[in-house]
């Protein structure tokens, strides 16, 4: 069952997500994100936070991690990201900005009591968009 954690300050909210995220290794049935042999550049510069989100909804699926948890994390990511999609050339700034806007949308969802089941779905979708456009061919 998911209980609202409006009332948590921020920082502390954050420091859950960081927790989560870190224990999650050992919870998870899933296996981690990998992103062993991508490219130098955009590639590299992202792979932690795909991993990061990639944990993070690994706890969603699993009750492990509240929505606001996820979306307090989210927004750390989402400083991380946008820089590269802004930096970057062609599928693989466009993949990370479309990464970056769901990541948003799920925030929202949350924020306002939203669906935040259909957007983490969406997320994922995100997710693996970036890293198909990383694998090496």
């Amino acid at each position: 069952m998911r209980r609202s954690n409006a009332s948590r300050p921020t920082a502390r909210a954050a420091a859950c997500v960081a927790t989560a995220v870190l224990a999650l290794s050992a919870c998870s049935g899933a296996e981690p994100l990998d992103v062993d042999g991508f490219p130098a550049g955009p590639c590299t510069d992202v792979s932690a936070a795909l991993q990061q989100v990639d944990e993070v909804l690994r706890g969603l699926e699993e009750d492990d991690v509240e929505p606001r948890q996820a979306a307090d994390g989210f927004r750390e990511v989402q400083e991380v990201l946008a820089p590269v999609a802004d930096s970057a050339d062609g599928p693989v700034a466009e993949s990370v900005a479309a990464l970056t806007q769901r990541l948003g949308f799920y925030r929202i969802a949350v924020d306002t009591g939203g669906d935040d089941q259909k957007q983490s779905i969406e997320v994922r979708s995100a997710v693996d968009a970036v890293v198909e456009q990383c694998r090496p061919s």
